[in-house]
Formats: structure tokens, sequence, C-alpha cells
């Protein structure tokens, strides 16, 4: 199974970027790179504190086709960060694989038959640590791995504005590590690496400039099982301000909340917690460094 989602990833990575590299004029091909550094040192520092470094890179890249009645949108994201404290010694701090794809075709002016594809991952193994610095294993590459896909009816104003509902959605949650699966992690029946679920789909997207030199844009996908509890509906939101110093320096803040009722967690940050229920995610990304956007 990993081998597949990732030959998928990277088959529709490449199909967009080598269809993009032809002269044909119907591609728009944007990018941005951002390294962003955090940085704090104390010396003498008579309210105390601990010295820090924290670096990050962040990769987002959007592929626009657009001829006759087809449209294809597919937005990569790929992100990996890593913190030094002092006593703690290095710990990932970022991890994202986002890959969304939209495939309309024309049915009016700016609705359309639709598929799209959606898939969530990271890179690297994560870990929780305990106070004496032991570690336990809480993820790894594709594991989980989160993929939506299904037929559906778009909206698309612009490559900055458009939804998509699919009430025919199928959810693939991947967890391919043999130590997580055989904890039932993510959701997955004890020992089993996949666990499927139909039911509908809902995501939009937005971006757009809130003042002059800083970019808002955000995504939304809303997921809601036909075969479980389909009141209870899983949220993904993904909210990313970039305010332009100049061409080459950026200060970025990131936000993704997530609730899935699948997902267990420790209800509890104590040691000796037994009790674990589904819970709001949250993680949030602040830094300023260097960016490259083409085109300029």
């Amino acid at each position: 199974m990993k081998k597949i989602v990732c030959s998928l990833s990277f088959c529709l990575f490449f199909a967009n970027l080598s269809l993009a590299q032809e002269s044909d004029t119907t591609w728009k091909i944007s990018g941005v790179h951002n390294l962003l550094f955090n940085q704090a040192s104390f010396s003498h520092w008579s309210a105390g504190g601990q010295n820090s470094l924290a670096l990050n890179a962040l990769f987002d890249y959007n592929f626009n086709y657009a001829k006759g009645k087809w449209n294809w949108d597919t937005k990569l994201k790929a992100g990996y960060g890593i913190s030094n404290i002092d006593d703690f010694g290095w710990r990932k701090s970022e991890d994202i694989l986002s890959i969304n794809s939209f495939l309309g075709h024309q049915l009016s002016k700016r609705w359309l038959y639709s598929f799209f594809l959606d898939l969530q991952s990271q890179f690297a193994p994560g870990y929780t640590y305990a106070d004496d610095g032991d570690r336990t294993l809480i993820s790894n590459i594709l594991a989980p791995a989160f993929i939506q896909f299904g037929p559906g009816i778009g909206y698309k104003q612009s490559d900055n504005f458009y939804f998509n509902i699919s009430p025919a959605a199928s959810k693939l949650t991947v967890v391919a590590d043999d130590f997580l699966s055989s904890q039932g992690a993510f959701g997955v029946d004890t020992g089993q690496t996949v666990n499927y679920q139909l039911g509908a789909n809902a995501m939009a997207y937005l971006k757009f400039e809130l003042v002059k030199n800083v970019t808002l844009e955000n995504k939304l996908v809303l997921f809601s099982n036909y075969l479980e509890n389909p009141k209870n509906v899983d949220v993904d939101n993904q909210l990313n301000l970039n305010l332009k110093v100049n061409d080459f320096l950026t200060t970025y803040f990131g936000l993704q909340l997530i609730y899935d009722d699948d997902i267990l967690l420790p209800l509890s940050e104590e040691p000796d917690n037994t009790e674990f229920g589904p819970h709001l995610q949250l993680k949030q990304l602040f830094g300023a460094g260097f960016t490259f956007k083409f085109p300029n």
C-alpha cells in the first residue's frame, strides 16, 4: 500500500510538471519556497529562559490548467522543520505532505462536473517524549495517510476561489507502519493498515490579498461518513498568512485545525492517563525568513 500511494503521488506531481513544461500557454505555474528561522538566546537573564533554534523549510506549488471546457488545479505543499532546545536536542517541529487535485469539465460558465483527489501525510517518524527522554513512535511516513477522492459538482470563479461538493466520496486512512497498525492507531482496526469510509466531501479554497503585501490563503475540507455516525463531521482547516517585506524576505503564519472522531487522543497530559477520545487538534507555525517566488 505504501508503494502504491507513493507512486500515485509522484505520478500526479510529475504529470503536472511534465505537461506544464510544454509551450502550451493553457498552463499556469506558481510556487513559493520559504526558509524560516526562529531563535532565542539567554545569558544571565534574571527572568530565566532556554536557548532555542528552529528551522523550517516550506514549499508550495500551484499547477493550473484550463483549455476548452477542461480545468485541472493541483496544489502541492511540502514542509519539514526541526527545533533545538537546551537539554532536549533536535526534534521534529513541522512535517507535512499535502496534494490536492481538482479536475473539472465545464457545465456552465462557472459550474463544473468534477473529480477530486486529496492526500495528507508526512515524511518522517514522529514521537512523544517522556520526562526522562524516552520516546514513543506516534506517526511515520504514510502512517497515517488520509486519502479522499470522488466525483462531484464544483464551482470555480478563478484559480484563487473555488469549491467542490462530492456526495459519493471515498476516504482511506492508511497506517503503513506495523507498530502503529498493531495499536489500532488513527481509527484502523487492530493489525490492519487501511480503514475505508464512504461519505460526502465538501472542499473550499480561497486566496486573496488582505492588504498590500499581505496574502491570506485558506482551505477547508469537510467529510461525513455514511457508514458510521454521519452526524460527526470531520473537519480540516488550513490557514496561511504571508507578510511580504521585500522580494526575498517574508513573515509567515500558519494555522491548521483538525477534528476527526476516529482519531483517539489522550484526554490528559498526565503520565498515568488511561482515557482516550476525539479531540480538536491544533498546529501553529510562525517565523520570518527568506522566500523565493516564481513567477516573480
